[in-house]
C-alpha cells in the first residue's frame, strides 16, 4: 500500500468528521514497526510480549466536536491505539496516546470517545500479536442519540460491607450490561467477578448498586464500563476509597502531579454539604461541583480537560474552607 510521509507522521488517510465514514488498508509485512501498548485509557506500559509488530496510520480529521464511535473489521486479531492533536511518533508509542483497545467484537476493536476539541487526531492499527496481516476497514460515525447518561458515580466505604458502590444512569439506549472494574492504581483496572449488571434499557432513571466485599488495604479505585450491544464501550469517571485511611487535620490530594484525575480526602470531621472548586493560577474558579461528603469518602475531580501548569483546589463546608495547590501534567 502506498503510505505518504507528512513531518514526523506516516499520513494513511483524512476523514472529515460530518458524518460515518470508513477507510479501507492492508496491514503488509513491509509496513513500519513499533511495540505496541498494552490495552488502557490511557496506555501505560508497552506489551513486551510483541515487540516490533507492523502498523499504519490513519489521520482523523474532527471538524465538529462531540461524541463518535470508531470500529474495525477484519479478518485477522486487530489492535487500536487512538492519538490526540500532537501527533504519533513509534519511537515513543505511549506519548499522546489517548487509548488502546483490543477486541471488543470477536477480532476487531472498537471503542466510543468524546473528540472535545476540534483537530487532527490519529489511529494507529496493528495486530495483537507479531505476523498478522490482511485487510481491513475503519469506521467513524457520530453519535446521533447518546446511548446512555450517567447522572452520578460514587464509591463508599461502609461499616461492615466493605466499599459499596451505587450509580444512576437516566435514557439507556442499546446498552447490553455495565462492567464494575478495580484498580489499585487509578490506571490499570480489571473487571470484578459478580460485578456484571444487564441494562434495563429504560428512559426512566435506573440505580444500580454493587458491594465490593473485599477490598484491599489501601487505596481501592473503581469505574464502570458500560458495554453497548453494537460492541463498543465507553467508561465512567473513577471513584475511590481508602480502607486504609486514618485521621487527618488537612486535606490531601493525589496523584500530585495529576493527568487525568484528582482524589480528594477531606479533612477529618468533614461532614455534609461541600462545595469543591478548581481554581486557575489567578484564582479564578473553572470547575465548581458541589458533593455530600461523610468521613470515609474520597472525592474525584475529573481535570483531563485543563492544560498543564498549576492550580489550587478549594473546599467550602459551613464556615471552614481549605485551598490546596496541585500540577497538573
Amino acid at each position: 500500500m502506498r503510505k505518504f510521509l507528512l513531518l514526523p507522521l506516516i499520513i494513511l488517510f483524512s476523514i472529515p468528521a460530518f458524518a460515518q465514514q470508513s477507510f479501507f488498508g492492508s496491514l503488509d509485512p513491509t509496513d513500519p514497526t513499533f511495540n505496541r501498548p498494552v490495552p488502557g485509557t490511557p496506555p501505560t506500559t508497552l506489551a513486551t510480549e510483541y515487540p516490533n509488530g507492523n502498523y499504519d496510520v490513519i489521520s482523523i480529521t474532527i471538524a465538529t466536536p462531540g461524541l463518535y464511535t470508531v470500529t474495525s473489521s477484519s479478518n485477522f486479531d486487530n489492535f487500536g491505539i487512538l492519538y490526540g492533536t500532537a501527533g504519533f511518533s513509534a519511537a515513543a508509542p505511549l506519548t499522546n496516546a489517548i487509548t488502546a483497545v483490543d477486541d471488543q467484537s470477536g477480532t476487531n476493536f472498537g471503542f466510543t470517545y468524546n473528540f472535545a476539541a476540534v483537530g487532527t487526531y490519529y489511529l494507529v492499527i496493528t495486530g495483537f500479536k507479531n505476523n498478522v496481516y490482511g485487510p481491513y476497514s475503519i469506521t467513524l460515525t457520530p453519535v446521533t442519540t447518546v446511548p446512555l447518561k450517567l447522572l452520578s458515580f460514587t464509591a463508599e466505604r461502609t461499616t461492615a460491607k466493605g466499599n459499596l458502590l451505587k450509580w444512576t444512569t437516566a435514557e439507556e439506549l442499546n446498552i447490553a450490561s455495565f462492567q464494575v472494574q478495580h484498580s489499585t492504581d487509578g490506571k490499570n483496572f480489571r473487571d470484578l467477578s459478580g460485578g456484571n449488571f444487564a441494562a434495563r434499557n429504560v428512559r426512566a432513571n435506573s440505580d444500580y448498586t454493587f458491594t465490593d466485599a473485599t477490598p484491599l488495604p489501601g487505596l481501592n479505585f473503581y469505574r464502570i464500563k458500560i458495554l453497548e450491544t453494537s460492541g463498543t464501550f465507553t467508561q465512567s469517571i473513577v471513584a475511590a476509597v481508602n480502607n486504609r485511611r486514618t485521621s487527618s487535620a488537612v486535606i490531601k490530594l493525589f496523584p500530585n502531579p495529576a493527568v487525568n484525575f484528582v482524589y480528594v480526602e477531606p479533612k477529618t470531621g468533614t461532614i455534609g454539604k461541600t462545595q469543591v472548586s478548581i481554581l486557575g493560577g489567578g484564582g479564578e474558579t473553572l470547575l465548581s461541583k458541589e458533593f455530600m461528603v461523610n468521613s470515609q469518602q474520597v472525592l474525584t475531580l475529573d481535570v483531563r480537560k485543563l492544560s498543564p501548569g498549576r492550580y489550587f483546589v478549594k473546599t467550602v463546608n459551613g464556615s471552614q474552607q481549605t485551598i490546596t495547590p496541585f500540577i497538573k501534567n
